[in-house]
């Protein structure tokens, strides 16, 4: 299988859960992992994603020393100087173009697993995107499916797992070690999150509902900044994989 990664909390837990459940129901061990990653100028804050991938992929190389993960780098490069030509807040480019890089990864068989989750962009157009995908396999003879496990899982979700995972006997906080934010702040190599883009704005998000309460809440801020939870009713959706 081939697993597009981009060093955020999303395409993390999901390398980190297809290892474990390879462990835990001991199946597929025989199948080879291919882990891609992108650096392009078209992915924003590119430079600090990939600093947090190289510090990520020696805890990830701990959970299953036993696991053949070949984790590859792809550097793409083109004419474009500038994201007038690439502009990375359209919802269909950053997909395809993961999606047209990793197929290229794809042998016969072979399932394409993304990250994406319940509110995510690139869900808004899924259909669009599995026809390409489709299209694209069938144009090298291929037959692999695009699979995308955690599209009902929310962010909150996802946090919680990150905060507590086993590697090798001792449990680490992977959300510390993940990079998500879109405007990075500081040069220099001490970037820090903004804090006010939309990937922070929804990780600050599922703080606050794993901070206040075990249920899902609602969050609305008044103009005075008090925040006022509403309950509502739960829906766990567990954390199973899913096609």
């Amino acid at each position: 299988m081939v697993i597009a990664w981009s060093g955020g909390c999303d395409s993390t837990a999901l390398i980190i859960k297809i290892i474990s459940d390879r462990l835990k129901y001991k199946t597929g061990n025989n199948e080879r992992i291919v882990v891609l990653s992108l650096h392009h100028h078209a992915v924003c804050a590119q430079d600090e994603n990939k600093k947090a991938r190289f510090v990520l992929r020696e805890f990830l190389r701990k959970i299953d020393k036993h696991q053949k993960i070949d984790f590859v780098e792809l550097n793409v490069t083109d004419d474009a100087k500038n994201n007038d030509i690439l502009p990375w807040n359209y919802r269909l480019i950053q997909p395809i173009m993961w999606i047209s890089n990793a197929i290229t990864y794809l042998e016969q068989n072979e399932d394409l697993y993304v990250g994406w989750i319940k509110g995510d962009c690139s869900l808004f157009c899924v259909e669009d995107i599995k026809i390409f995908f489709n299209a694209m396999q069938r144009l090298q003879g291929k037959t692999g499916k695009l699979r995308i496990p955690f599209y009902l899982n929310q962010k909150h979700e996802i946090v919680r797992y990150l905060r507590k995972v086993d590697v090798g006997g001792k449990f680490v906080d992977f959300v510390k070690l993940c990079w998500w934010c879109e405007s990075p702040k500081g040069e220099n190599n001490k970037s820090k999150q903004c804090g006010w883009c939309v990937p922070c704005t929804n990780f600050h998000h599922a703080e606050l509902i794993l901070k206040h309460s075990k249920h899902y809440h609602e969050f609305k801020r008044k103009k005075n900044d008090v925040i006022k939870l509403i309950n509502t009713p739960v829906i766990d959706l567990g954390f199973e994989m899913r096609d």
